[in-house]
């Protein structure tokens, strides 16, 4: 199996993950309330994402737009995530 994990790009600043970046939105029921998600099932839907340390694609916007992140910190820690989880295999 090829990895692209090689040709990421890693600065020399620590990169917040997504779950940083949900606990510095002040967390799972913050997070929910400012992308509008149902309140109880989009908590435990954002739990998910923190304890997978991934925020889904679809909802990136809706950290722009909240002003929550911005899409360089999402994909950074996107990058990252993978470069580590690629160094693990």
């Amino acid at each position: 199996m090829t990895s692209t994990a090689a040709v990421l790009p890693v600065s020399d600043f620590e990169i917040p993950t997504h779950r940083d970046i949900i606990n510095r939105a002040g967390g799972p029921a913050k997070v929910a309330d400012a992308l509008s998600l149902d309140a109880e099932r989009g908590r435990e839907r954002v739990k998910g994402w923190a304890r997978e340390d991934s925020i889904p694609g679809p909802y990136w916007q809706g950290f722009v737009d909240s002003e929550l992140a911005t899409h360089e910190e999402l994909a950074r820690a996107a990058a990252e995530k993978l470069r580590t989880d690629a160094t693990r295999e």
